[in-house]
C-alpha cells in the first residue's frame, strides 16, 4: 500500500470517528442546545451560563427573572399569579450587566418577552466590570448553531453520552425549572439562617475577627459624604447593556428591582461606596422616567433588612424578601421623582444608626459559652 493511500485510509478513519464522535453528542444534548432529551430523563446543569440557551430555546414561557444569586430564589410561579404571565428564572450566580445583555438579547431573538424582573445589583453598577473575558461560552449565543459543539467535546460530556446517563454527575439539577437554582433546599445554605451567631458556629477565630472588624467600625463612626466624582463611565456602560434593550423593546416591561441588602453590610462597607450607589440610583430613576415601559423597585428600607436572623450573609436574603419584591411589583409599590428622596434619606438614617455595639455584645458573650 503507497503511503499517498495508507494517510488517506488513517485521515478517513479519522473523520468517521470524529463524526461519530460528534453525532453521539448531538444526540445526547446535555444541555439542550438543539434539541430537548432523547431517551432519557430530562435535568439541568448546574453551569446555568451555558444551560441557559437551551431553556430558551426549548421551553414555554414569555417572561424572564434574570439577575445574579440575589434573585436565584425568586419564584417563578408566585410571579405567574400576582402579575401575570409564565415566568422563568434564568438567573446565574456572580452575572455582570453584559452578561445578563447576552441572555435577554438571545431571548428576544426566539421568544416573544412580555416581561423582564431585572435584578439590578450595585455589582456591576457602583464597581464598573470591565466587559469580562465570556469566551468559554459566549459562542452559544451566536447564530452559528455548529459551533456549540466545542462545549462538548471534553471528558465529561464524552463519558456521559456513551453511558447515556441521567446522573447527578453529569447533569445536577433535576426536571424543576421552579425551583432550579433556588438555594433556599440547601442545607448547607438554610443552616446560617435564623441568627448572626449561626454565621460563626462554634469557630473561635472567626468570632475574634468580626468582634475586631465590629470595634473597628464604631470607632471610625459612619459619616456618608455627597458623591462628587464623575459617574459617565457608569452610566454609558449601564445605559449600554441595560438600557439599550428597554430602548429596543418598548412593548416588554422592565421591573429594575433593587437589592434588599442587609443594613449590616452597608454599616460595615466605606460610606463612600454607598454615596455612589445612592448617586446611581438617584440618576437610575431620572433615566427611567425617559422610558414608559421601566418601574424600579426597592424594599431596602423595610425592617426586614434590619434582621440578620433572613440572612445567610451580608447580603443573601431568604425567600421571604423575594415574595415581598413580587408582591410591591403587584401593588405598584415603587419608586419615583415622587419618593425617592425620602426614601434615600430613611435608608441612609437607618444604616447610621444600626446597632453594631449590640451585635459585638452577643459575639462576646458567645466567645465566653466557648471557652
Amino acid at each position: 500500500m503507497s503511503n499517498k493511500r495508507f494517510l488517506s485510509y488513517v485521515f478517513g478513519l479519522a473523520f468517521l470517528i470524529m463524526l461519530g464522535v460528534c453525532a453521539l453528542l448531538f444526540a445526547y444534548d446535555a444541555l439542550g442546545f438543539w434539541h430537548k432529551p432523547w431517551a432519557r430523563e430530562m435535568r439541568f446543569s448546574q453551569e446555568m451560563r451555558q444551560q441557559i440557551k437551551g431553556i430558551i430555546k426549548h421551553f414555554d414561557f414569555d417572561s424572564i427573572i434574570v439577575g445574579d444569586s440575589l434573585t436565584e430564589a425568586v419564584p417563578a410561579g408566585y410571579l405567574d399569579q400576582k402579575i401575570g404571565g409564565k415566568w422563568v428564572n434564568l438567573s446565574a450566580p456572580g452575572t455582570s450587566f453584559y452578561e445578563k445583555y447576552i441572555f435577554l438579547n438571545y431571548a428576544f431573538k426566539h421568544k416573544d418577552i412580555k416581561a423582564v424582573f431585572y435584578g439590578f445589583g450595585s455589582h456591576g453598577s457602583v464597581d464598573i466590570d470591565e466587559v469580562e473575558d465570556v469566551s468559554n461560552y459566549d459562542f452559544l449565543y451566536d447564530e452559528n448553531p455548529f459551533n456549540d459543539m466545542k462545549y462538548y467535546i471534553n471528558r465529561k460530556f464524552l463519558s456521559c453520552a456513551l453511558s447515556w446517563s441521567s446522573s447527578t454527575k453529569c447533569l445536577k439539577f433535576p426536571n424543576d425549572l421552579e425551583n432550579l437554582r433556588n438555594w433556599m433546599g440547601d442545607e448547607h445554605a438554610t443552616r446560617y439562617l435564623g441568627g448572626y451567631l449561626k454565621w460563626f458556629g462554634n469557630d473561635k477565630e472567626a468570632i475574634k475577627k468580626e468582634i475586631a472588624k465590629l470595634d473597628a467600625a464604631i470607632n471610625k463612626g459612619y459619616e456618608i459624604k455627597p458623591y462628587k466624582e464623575s459617574l459617565d463611565k457608569n452610566k454609558d456602560y449601564i445605559k449600554k447593556w441595560l438600557f439599550s434593550l428597554i430602548q429596543a423593546h418598548p412593548q416588554t416591561k422592565f421591573y429594575l428591582v433593587l437589592p434588599t441588602f442587609s443594613l449590616y453590610h452597608y454599616r460595615l462597607s466605606d460610606p463612600s461606596y454607598y454615596a455612589k450607589w445612592e448617586a446611581i440610583i438617584k440618576w437610575l430613576i431620572q433615566e427611567s422616567r425617559e422610558y414608559g415601559n421601566v418601574e424600579i423597585y426597592s424594599l431596602a428600607t423595610d425592617f426586614y433588612a434590619s434582621d440578620l436572623a433572613n440572612y445567610k450573609d451580608a447580603i443573601h436574603h431568604e425567600m421571604t424578601m423575594d415574595v415581598m419584591q413580587v408582591d410591591a411589583i403587584a401593588s405598584k409599590t415603587r419608586l419615583d421623582s415622587s419618593n425617592i428622596s425620602k426614601f434615600l434619606l430613611d435608608l441612609e438614617t437607618k444604616i447610621k444608626n444600626y446597632d453594631l455595639v449590640g451585635l459585638k455584645n452577643s459575639l462576646e458573650k458567645r466567645l465566653k459559652e466557648l471557652d
